[in-house]
């Protein structure tokens, strides 16, 4: 893996794949990667959950790394990587790091949608008489599991505050451990959409790259079809 792309969800993880995807095909003419091979978005994101959980409350990163063993896409881009970047530096060595950071307040609200949409995917943060199982598919870090919090102080929190500090604290974390990668660039999620941001991104990737891609922004609710079919067609703006 040579560059990682980090969120923490609502951000443009998915949106910086296909675009990923896309540039890689119009600067890399000699090759037959397919999509999967080139860029993925939360690769066994499940899986890499249940590890950062394991990591974050009894310090063992031996699921990280069995999660992260024979990764060969060339990018990844998702949620969840902030609480493990030591061990990614470790496992991939000095790979390029990006930041995915949305406008504070439009993130914040567009978050909020996520574990009421989806409350088994936001154990720690939907409890258990909002509609969550006792067994959530998907266990977050809290402020309890960083000792910030009791958890009667964490659960006093309305959801607002509880996603704005999952939100803080996955900015901070990639922030402060960003000095482990050489290669370290901040994007604005809103830049996903024009083509100055995009071709900032293909700059940071290699500086002989050209951004001769459509600018677009996906919407996750929206089904796209990453397949065959030319790149307007397939990076639709919605």
């Amino acid at each position: 893996m040579n560059l990682l792309a980090v969120g923490c969800g609502r951000d443009g993880t998915t949106s910086i794949t296909a675009l990923l995807r896309a540039l890689y095909k119009a600067n890399v003419t000699d090759t037959q990667r397919e999509d999967m091979s080139i860029a993925r978005h939360e690769n066994n994101h499940i899986d890499l959950y249940a590890a950062v959980i394991e990591y974050v409350r009894f310090g063992s990163d031996s699921l990280v790394k069995d999660t992260l063993f024979g990764w060969d896409h060339l990018f990844e881009c998702g949620n969840g990587y902030a609480w493990i970047l030591p061990i990614i530096r470790e496992v991939f060595g000095p790979i390029k790091l990006i930041l995915l950071v949305r406008e504070q307040t439009a993130h914040i609200n567009s978050l909020l949608r996520r574990p009421q949409l989806n409350p088994q995917n936001w154990g720690g943060y939907i409890d258990i008489g909002m509609g969550v199982s006792t067994h959530p598919v998907i266990t977050r870090p809290t402020a309890v599991d960083f000792s910030e919090m009791s958890s009667r102080e964490w659960w006093r929190l309305t959801l607002r505050d509880r996603i704005s500090w999952y939100r803080e604290k996955s900015l901070s974390l990639v922030r402060s451990h960003s000095k482990l990668f050489p290669s370290y660039l901040e994007l604005r999620t809103e830049s996903l959409s024009d083509f100055g941001g995009i071709a900032q991104l293909a700059s940071f990737i290699d500086p002989r790259w050209v951004s001769d891609v459509e600018a677009f922004h996906i919407g996750s609710s929206v089904p796209v079809d990453y397949g065959g079919g030319d790149a307007k067609r397939r990076h639709k703006k919605v």
